[in-house]
């Protein structure tokens, strides 16, 4: 099974935006006829942290950027990672130095090519070619699955505290961080919603999905200059599958 995710964003920046332990990120789980769960990326588990997520098992790393998923310990991520001074990874504000990643999704016409430094795509989002001014695109591929009928369940989450974020604040012995912990670990509200979606997929094992929409009759502003199919000089024609304007660099 084959199926791709596309994320739009309306907001006016980058989300999630500010204080970096936030992150966003994407769950998806595929059952079969029966129920059964077949595939799940993205789980979150009661304390907050995210099944396959790396710096949630070991704050040292991170989990990279993603255009292709094709295991369960894969999750897409969207959030910065600051680094210190010696290149490792830091959750403290006074000793970053550097992005380690930046893959937060875009607003509508920025052009990550020609972004400032400052607030610039850190990480393989960069050459992703889907990751563009105001979406991202993510491609699932599950193998091993026979034919029949399974439902697609995706939720885009957020989290205002990320896992690895208050496993290193809960580090500190001060009589504040253990309050504070107190009252994360009664929270019942650790993750919220921003969007959700559900597709019922029927096939006959190994069936190849029909073909989506072309760029330039699919409705979404594929290039991010805020112009939307046939409106956008970019496109030929509602089969033209490429929006960008040759001609016309978008805004940023």
């Amino acid at each position: 099974m084959e199926m791709t995710l596309k994320i739009n964003s309306n907001t006016g920046h980058k989300l999630p935006t500010s204080f970096p332990s936030r992150r966003a990120f994407l769950h998806v789980k595929v059952t079969d006829g029966s129920g059964k769960v077949v595939f799940e990326s993205g789980k979150v588990n009661a304390d907050g942290s995210i099944v396959g997520a790396d710096s949630d098992a070991d704050r040292t790393v991170f989990e990279p950027h993603y255009d292709l998923i094709t295991s369960e310990e894969q999750v897409q991520i969207y959030e910065m990672v600051m680094g210190n001074n010696l290149g490792e990874v830091t959750y403290t504000l006074l000793r970053g130095m550097t992005y380690k990643k930046d893959n937060r999704i875009l607003p509508k016409g920025f052009d990550k090519t020609t972004a400032p430094s400052d607030f610039r795509v850190v990480g393989s989002a960069y050459d992703d070619v889907d990751f563009i001014g105001g979406s991202d695109t993510v491609t699932y591929r599950i193998g091993g699955l026979a034919g029949g009928t399974y439902t697609a369940d995706t939720q885009l989450l957020y989290q205002t505290l990320g896992y690895a974020f208050a496993q290193d604040l809960f580090a500190d012995s001060s009589a504040e961080a253990a309050s504070f912990k107190s009252m994360f670990d009664a929270s019942q509200i650790k993750t919220s919603q921003i969007a959700s979606s559900s597709l019922s997929i029927t096939g006959t094992g190994g069936s190849t999905p029909p073909p989506a929409a072309a760029a330039c009759s699919d409705g979404i502003d594929n290039d991010g200059d805020g112009l939307v199919d046939m409106s956008d000089p970019g496109c030929k024609d509602v089969s033209d599958n490429d929006e960008f304007n040759k001609g016309r660099k978008n805004r940023c």
